[in-house]
């Protein structure tokens, strides 16, 4: 559930939907990409998939901080985290890939 730039962010109850999903439904997350359900989804703990989600939104690590009530320490672990399972470097690299793709997909047709 990813918002494009420029979009407001989501509201109180759209966070609150959100959460439930990534936190109370977990056979949603473990049963495998629809196309191949041999395939595994990416394994992150549920929090860095939240600070991943809320990374997208452009949020600052202080701000993801004071929003999960977490320390910025802590935020600053999961963000290393979350770059080094996606790949990336930064957060503007992040979002570039979740918006824009990193290209992969036309390397994958070429060959």
């Amino acid at each position: 559930m990813n918002r494009k730039t420029g979009r407001p962010l989501f509201s109180e109850r759209e966070d609150r939907i959100f959460h439930i999903l990534l936190t109370e439904v977990p056979w949603l997350h473990e049963m495998g990409w629809p196309e191949d359900r041999c395939a595994k989804i990416p394994s992150l703990p549920t929090r860095c998939w939240l600070v991943h989600e809320m990374l997208l939104q452009s949020y600052s690590r202080p701000q993801i901080a004071a929003h999960l009530n977490l320390s910025i320490h802590t935020v600053n672990d999961y963000v290393k985290r979350i770059f080094a399972h996606l790949g990336v470097h930064s957060q503007s690299e992040l979002i570039a890939r979740f918006y824009c793709g990193d290209g992969r997909h036309l390397a994958e047709q070429k060959a």
